[in-house]
């Protein structure tokens, strides 16, 4: 388990306790986060994966989950979701991320072992 340079994507209301608590964690050496969904030009370099927030409300209508992804195609992506919106997190899935994270159903090893997996995945 390595620590990775971790990319917030998303309004992140869903999750305000979680990412304080992923900022404490060995997993996690860095955690930045925005508010829209890009990679900002300031840490572009150093961003290992991007954490997406799938929740409900987050994708444009007009803009399916794949063409969203592709925008982050020179990164891992890992869906953020709830447990009760964990579709949201397959459908991400299915569209090009390399996993998915239920935030309310989640141990520490297992998000580890999610946050490993996707970077080894997209090398």
């Amino acid at each position: 388990m390595a620590g990775h340079s971790i990319l917030y994507l998303g309004r992140g209301d869903f999750a305000p306790a979680y990412l304080s608590e992923l900022e404490t964690l060995p997993c996690c050496t860095m955690l930045r986060r925005s508010a829209e969904l890009r990679v900002p030009g300031d840490v572009a370099e150093i961003t290992d994966v991007i954490l997406l927030d799938v929740e409900p409300g987050i994708v444009d209508a007009n803009q399916p989950l794949a063409a969203l992804l592709h925008r982050f195609d020179r990164y891992p992506v890992v869906a953020l979701t709830t447990k009760a919106h964990e579709h949201r997190g397959i459908a991400a899935v299915q569209a090009g991320a390399e996993g998915y994270i239920c935030i309310d159903d989640i141990t520490v090893d297992g998000q580890d072992a999610v946050l490993d997996n996707a970077v080894r995945r997209f090398d």
